[in-house]
């Protein structure tokens, strides 16, 4: 009986997980392996038409100077999955953004090259005027001086993702 319902949630576990439509896969420096931005976020659910709220994290990601090299309507995607970047993000140190550890000249995020996916992803919420987005932002740093040494993972501090979530906010509930 309990081979058999080990098997069982094996079935369920592996069906559930290739099931899952997983819209953004990256390999940044410093990870060992891909990793799906899907499922590094949290749902916010906003009072606002799919193609509004669409709109809305465009002009989120142009007002935090964040050029896109990804705008798929249809599957949802907004956001750039290659982004390099040095000491700055959206006017602020990237040390604001993310935590890279800690060197002899301060945080690593404001002195190496940072390798950045950060994306919103948008589904629309049954048959309501309502849409479901989720921001999520992943990166991989780099020292390019001295010593060759291992890239290591940046954890986000979550301002980003709010960031952009709270200029989305704003442009949906303006007139």
């Amino acid at each position: 009986m309990r081979q058999a319902f080990l098997i069982l949630a094996l079935v369920v576990t592996a069906g559930s997980v290739n099931g899952q439509n997983l819209r953004a896969r990256v390999w940044l420096p410093g990870f060992t392996t891909q990793t799906a931005l899907d499922t590094m976020s949290v749902p916010e659910e906003l009072d606002a038409s799919y193609g509004k709220a669409y709109t809305a994290v465009i002009a989120a990601f142009d007002e935090l100077k964040i050029p896109l090299d990804t705008r798929d309507s249809a599957r949802g995607l907004v956001g750039n999955l290659s982004l390099v970047r040095r000491s700055s993000l959206a006017g602020s140190q990237m040390s604001r953004w993310l935590n890279c550890g800690t060197g002899i000249t301060g945080p690593n995020a404001d002195n190496w090259r940072i390798y950045i996916a950060v994306a919103a992803l948008l589904d629309r919420v049954s048959t309501t005027n309502k849409t479901q987005v989720r921001v999520a932002m992943l990166a991989g740093a780099q020292d390019m001086q001295g010593n060759s040494k291992d890239p290591v993972v940046c954890a986000s501090s979550g301002g980003i993702e709010t960031k952009v979530l709270e200029l989305v906010k704003k442009r949906i509930s303006a007139p």
